[in-house]
């Protein structure tokens, strides 16, 4: 199972960026700018006939939340840029010998609450691969 690998890659990437996953918790607790977390991941394999290998997809959320929407458009087009480019989807084969034969970004929500401030947008990314 690669999820955690996998979960834990896409983590370490996006604090070399300078962005930092953490724990959903309330925004008036944090002081931070914005609060990034991960959710929903899921992973489906499927058995390739006549093999001991599988094909996988695994699904996962990544979401932002600010009381400023430039720092959530800003934090997402990062991301976004992230997950779109070439090296990124290498890198698994690389650091940690994973094929990733594609990664998609399969939608883009926003969301913002007049009455909070509260902006919110969200990341649903799917990454295909072979895995054992």
């Amino acid at each position: 199972m690669n999820l955690i690998k996998i979960k834990n890659h896409v983590s370490d990437s996006l604090f070399s960026l300078g962005l930092e996953v953490r724990k959903a918790t309330s925004i008036n607790q944090d002081a931070a700018e914005y609060i990034l977390v991960f959710s929903n991941l899921l992973e489906q394999n499927e058995n390739i006939p006549l093999g001991t290998k599988n094909y996988s997809t695994l699904t996962m959320d990544i979401a932002c939340t600010s009381k400023d929407e430039s720092t959530v458009q800003d934090v997402m087009t990062q991301i976004y840029d992230l997950v779109r480019n070439v090296d990124f989807q290498k890198s698994f084969s690389t650091e940690l010998d994973i094929s990733v034969s594609t990664i998609t970004v399969i939608s883009i929500t926003e969301d913002t609450d007049t009455t909070s401030g509260i902006n919110t947008m969200m990341l649903t990314i799917q990454l295909n691969y072979i895995s054992r």
